[in-house]
């Protein structure tokens, strides 16, 4: 059997035509009216899942990990307030970067224990704090703010962790 290359073109065309005709036909008889489609969707609300709840499959939150994510963002307020003082940024970095920190502290993930307490009343803190001269949500070196991560590093200690600033400023 042989086809002139012409022939075996249409021939493709054709089916490949006929497989798309075929496939949004499919298509077309799956698509429901939308009058028949009436199936509620439920909401999440807080009443019926706990936020602080371990979903399926998830562990829950340990001081650990509540000690380790407060080291990543107390590492990133270090290094900005070093990285200032030594001149390598600007007081528009400095900003940005201390109000990631404090949105840093706004998402840590917390669990029922005293050190999940602090964290949470510094967010509350930071959340009504005075900016700072430089123009930062809040000074960082304000004594309230300086008592509310020493208490947190206490608290991490004490239940056998441990905050630390891996510094990349300095000698």
């Amino acid at each position: 059997m042989s086809y002139k290359h012409g022939t075996l073109s249409k021939s493709l065309t054709v089916v490949a035509a006929t497989v798309f005709a075929l496939a949004i036909a499919g298509c077309a008889s799956a698509v429901a009216e939308p009058e028949e489609q009436t199936a509620e969707v439920a909401l999440p609300t807080s009443a019926s899942t706990p936020p602080a709840a371990p979903r399926a499959g998830e562990s829950a939150i340990s001081t650990d990990h509540v000690c380790g994510q407060v080291t990543a963002i107390a590492t990133m307020e270090g290094n900005t307030a070093a990285g200032f003082a030594a001149g390598v940024l600007t007081v528009d970095q400095l900003v940005a970067q201390m109000d990631m920190v404090a949105t840093g502290y706004e998402h840590v993930l917390v669990n029922d224990s005293e050190v999940g307490d602090l964290v949470t009343a510094s967010v509350i803190f930071l959340k009504t704090a005075e900016a700072s001269l430089s123009g930062a949500r809040f000074d960082h070196e304000s004594a309230e703010w300086q008592g509310a991560t020493s208490a947190i590093a206490a608290a991490c200690h004490a239940a056998g962790s441990s905050i630390s600033m891996l510094a990349d400023f300095g000698g």
